[in-house]
């Protein structure tokens, strides 16, 4: 029987898998995986420890093998206990052509995932033309029908990539605003901050979530 261990793991020094940190479930509980673990080479056993570096999680897959699932930090734990990988989520939805840009978001206070959207301006607009609304592109990406209609496009191909229910975004705030290395929300990279996001968009988030 394949073992899943929802924790979180940090990467060793000295090798590139994933060790437990001291604070979460020891080896010593799973007595039956524990004499065929090894991580290259070296097998593991009770009072095994390594030095905990980086930001990973990890889990035992069907081959009894330690192997890095996701990084730490784009890993939420939901209100019902459900894992949510944000990068995930992000992956399977960021290239559709509605879609410049997203970023996922999710806390342990609540049971569903929110996202905030830049949409692509050409597609966005052709969207609004189909469907008889009209505007600047900033009243465009403040509509509620519009939000509504993106999000359709969203969960259609959340479902079409096999995410989970729980992993689909259930509100989004569309973003008129492109996210640059000036704007202070991304890197020179484009990796998304998401920390300056979250700031950025913190009334937002409060509105998705129901407190305004």
């Amino acid at each position: 029987m394949a073992v899943v261990l929802r924790a979180k793991f940090l990467v060793g020094t000295f090798i590139q898998e994933v060790p437990f940190p001291p604070a979460l479930t020891p080896f010593s509980n799973l007595p039956d995986v524990l004499p065929q673990l090894s991580v290259l080479g070296r097998r593991l056993h009770e009072g095994t420890r390594f030095r905990n570096f980086g930001r990973n999680k990890g889990g035992i897959d069907p081959d009894v093998c330690l192997k890095i699932i996701d990084r730490k930090k784009d890993l939420v734990k939901l209100q019902a206990g459900e894992h949510v990988s944000l990068g995930k989520v992000e992956a399977a939805l960021k290239n559709l052509s509605l879609i410049d840009n997203i970023c996922a978001y999710a806390n342990s206070y609540h049971s569903y995932v929110i996202g905030f959207v830049v949409p692509n301006q050409k597609e966005l607009t052709e969207l609004a033309r189909k469907k008889g609304l009209h505007g600047t592109w900033e009243l465009l990406c403040n509509s509620c029908e519009m939000e509504n209609e993106i999000l359709k496009v969203l969960s259609e191909a959340a479902i079409s990539a096999s995410l989970e229910e729980f992993e689909i975004p259930v509100k989004i705030r569309l973003s008129p605003e492109p996210w640059t290395p000036e704007t202070g929300l991304v890197t020179d990279a484009f990796k998304l901050k998401r920390q300056e996001l979250k700031t950025h968009y913190q009334a937002d988030i409060e509105r998705m979530y129901g407190r305004k």
